[in-house]
């Protein structure tokens, strides 16, 4: 009971955690509790039925263990994808001698690529509220007290693991919630902005199109006049006519002058 209210108060202390940083406290508390020489965490990813385990969080207390993310099937046939398919627990002794009528077998890969010397495991899932798994501690390689040999891990190990997976698993998704929710926030504030940029260079070109007009309404007048002087004469005084009807009426001065383009020139009527 002790450990389960020191990882509640571990989990729920303080301000809300980035996933990642909460991932690697997880790891460390986990591997601490069992005296483990490394550990590592998968997260269950799912694109359409596929489901496959990302490495997310991985560290040892021997070897400089790679940084970078890596991607394995989730398939019953290695321990970790056993785990995450089953929602079982499991410890092994020695990943060299897995009795036949296991389902899993250790991957040898995992130890390629991370450079780490597996001996023993002890593998649980994290589960949400719904008791669905979402991800999978891997601890690897019990040390004595002082340190060094490496023991296989023990029942009293597991017991003292297993009542933490829901915890874990609950704050993990919480977390994983709130950093999809803050992306979301962010991607609308960056399409307010986008919109608003969009809005103000529509007005600038609205402004540019009605002073175009208008511009245009005065050279067209001017060469009518140049050509034929009634015409431009008649041009301007339908013009001026326009503008002082609709002054008359009692419209808004940038209504009035839509309506009709006062002239600066002050030809007058014949």
């Amino acid at each position: 009971m002790s450990v389960l209210l020191e990882f509640l108060d571990f989990i729920s202390g303080g301000p809300q955690p980035a996933v990642t940083d909460l991932l690697h406290r997880v790891l460390v508390k986990c591997r601490k509790l069992t005296q483990a020489e490394a550990g590592a965490i998968f997260m269950v990813r799912e694109r359409g039925r596929k489901k496959h385990l990302e490495l997310v969080s991985l560290q040892s207390d021997v070897v400089n263990v790679p940084a970078e993310a890596f991607k394995y099937r989730a398939d019953p046939q290695s321990v970790a994808g056993y785990v995450a398919r089953t929602g079982e627990r499991v410890r092994i002794e020695d990943v060299g001698k897995i009795p036949q009528d296991r389902p899993y077998r250790f991957d040898p890969d995992f130890d390629r690529t991370t450079g780490i010397r597996t001996r023993s495991v002890l593998a649980f899932p994290l589960k949400n509220h719904a008791d669905e798994v979402i991800g999978v501690i891997h601890l690897i390689n019990k040390l004595d007290k002082a340190g060094h040999e490496t023991h296989a891990f023990t029942s009293e190990d597991a017991a003292l693991i297993q009542p933490i997976n829901h915890i874990v698993g609950g704050a993990i998704e919480r977390s994983l919630m709130i950093e999809r929710i803050s992306e979301q926030n962010r991607r609308l504030k960056e399409r307010s902005r986008l919109l608003a940029r969009q809005r103000r260079k529509i007005a600038t070109l609205k402004d540019q199109t009605e002073e175009a007009f208008q511009i245009s309404i005065r050279l067209l007048a001017r060469a009518a006049e140049l050509y034929d002087e009634d015409t431009g004469n008649h041009i301007v005084r339908v013009n001026e006519y326009s503008y002082l009807l609709a002054k008359k009426l009692g419209m808004p001065q940038a209504s009035a002058t839509k309506s009709a383009i006062r002239p600066n020139c002050t030809t007058s009527a014949r």
